[in-house]
């Protein structure tokens, strides 16, 4: 998810790419809790 390709010459996803990663799971949590309040709000 942090950019890190995977290539058998690029070692281990450094500080950025995990860094980068935990950002994106962070927002893709936040997205999912936004679209559920809003679910939530329009069947009540």
């Amino acid at each position: 998810m942090g950019g890190h390709l995977g290539r058998k010459g690029d070692g281990p996803p450094g500080p950025k790419a995990l860094w980068i990663g935990l950002q994106r799971a962070r927002d893709l949590a936040w997205g999912m809790q936004l679209a559920s309040d809003l679910h939530m709000q329009s069947v009540t």
